[in-house]
């Protein structure tokens, strides 16, 4: 076997390897305009599903959190390049984890705005991943054009940082890791987390968001108001043993 032979070998087997390892991402529709990109993370023989949003409207398209990495970041830009044809405008971080933060990069190489709170462009820093603009109030609502998106901090939750956000036209609620779908026994990472302060600011999004009909965890499948309960449920028992 020539030399060039056997490079082209080996550089065949690297490609075949990437393809059969490469994460996949998935978009569901959510509401009209509305979608879920679903990425993944393997974790020892589990791959573990992130859920971000994908929002279109007449101005553009708004994109909530990042994929776990670069690779499956692209992924979602190309899917919303070919599918929604509408410009990305904006790029909201709702807190430093890699789960929420961990796909900026793509997003800075296409110029395409990313923006979190102060606190969070910090945290984001110190984790080693590239910085957000850190332009985003912790109470504010963004003018999409025909639909809003209502920025909102609770306080100290899953993490120091951890924000929420709200479709106003569609009455959906998206929680990120601050609030944990019925299809979890366990609150998951609590490396950041006040459980304390946690239901307290659960109490305070329950308070604010009465007329929400949706609501999309971090991770896993979404529901109705009923996940917020069953995320005070969950932090009861932690708080309890």
């Amino acid at each position: 076997m020539t030399k060039l032979t056997t490079t082209c070998f080996v550089l065949a087997l690297s490609l075949l390897s990437y393809a059969c390892y490469a994460q996949k991402i998935k978009v569901k529709k959510l509401e009209k305009n509305v979608y879920v990109h679903i990425s993944y993370k393997k974790m020892g023989n589990t791959n573990v599903p992130s859920n971000g949003l994908i929002v279109k409207t007449n101005k553009g398209v708004w994109i909530i959190d990042t994929a776990w990495d670069d690779d499956q970041t692209k992924q979602i830009i190309g899917w919303v390049k070919k599918n929604l044809k509408k410009p990305i405008q904006q790029v909201i971080i709702t807190h430093a984890h890699d789960d929420r933060a961990g796909g900026i990069q793509a997003f800075l190489d296409e110029k395409i705005p990313v923006t979190s709170t102060q606190l969070t462009a910090k945290r984001t820093v110190k984790s080693g991943l590239p910085s957000p603009q850190p332009v985003l109030k912790k109470s504010q609502v963004i003018d999409c054009g025909n639909n809003n998106l209502e920025i909102f901090s609770p306080g100290w939750g899953h993490a120091p940082d951890n924000i929420v956000v709200y479709l106003t036209k569609q009455k959906v609620l998206f929680g990120g890791c601050f609030i944990k779908s019925t299809d979890t026994r366990k609150l998951g990472n609590t490396k950041d987390a006040h459980l304390k302060l946690w239901k307290k600011g659960l109490l305070k999004v329950q308070s604010k968001f009465k007329e929400v009909e949706t609501v999309v965890p971090g991770h896993q499948d979404w529901g109705d108001g009923r996940l917020i309960t069953h995320t005070m449920d969950l932090l009861d028992v932690s708080l309890h043993r």
